[in-house]
């Protein structure tokens, strides 16, 4: 099998709605590769190739989105029972990558009602004649951190998720 391959891009392609699908289960990368019938390296490798990133932190990134609405969108849950909702067992650990990957805290979000310094968009098209997967992080000339993810969901709809630390 081989990374440019349409084979494998469709098998990365149809891991990664699995778990946007699942992200709230404990989804161990092997499984994913088993999935796809190739080995865990292969995977990993593959799927950095495809996308810019790892499956980990793809995952994670899914986690921190699903979890924003939940502070904006249901202000009665408590911080960890979001977090569990979101696939961390651990509430020390999402609170963590939470501030990793907003720079603000899960409670400031919320008190907030928006990310302090962190714009989030979300823009949706569909296009089903060309699937796409992409995930770029990183930062400017100006050390600002910059992420954009890029997936399609079962119907086809390309959803893009941008958000930028000011």
């Amino acid at each position: 099998i081989r990374p440019d391959s349409s084979d494998t891009q469709s098998k990365i392609s149809e891991s990664i709605r699995y778990f946007t699908e699942h992200f709230n289960e404990d989804i161990a990368v092997s499984y994913l590769a088993e999935r796809c019938g190739i080995s865990t390296q292969h995977y990993c490798k593959f799927f950095k190739q495809q996308t810019g990133s790892s499956p980990v932190s793809y995952i994670k990134s899914i986690r921190i989105i699903r979890a924003c609405e939940m502070l904006k969108n249901e202000p009665h849950l408590k911080t960890y029972t979001i977090a569990k909702k979101c696939g961390f067992e651990n509430t020390t650990y999402f609170n963590k990558v939470f501030k990793q990957l907003t720079k603000t805290t899960p409670t400031e979000y919320r008190n907030n009602h928006k990310l302090r310094g962190i714009d989030i968009y979300f823009e949706h098209e569909i296009n089903p004649n060309n699937p796409t997967v992409r995930i770029e992080v990183g930062f400017d000339k100006d050390g600002i951190s910059r992420h954009k993810i890029m997936t399609e969901d079962i119907e086809h709809a390309k959803v893009v998720c941008y958000w930028s630390e000011k």
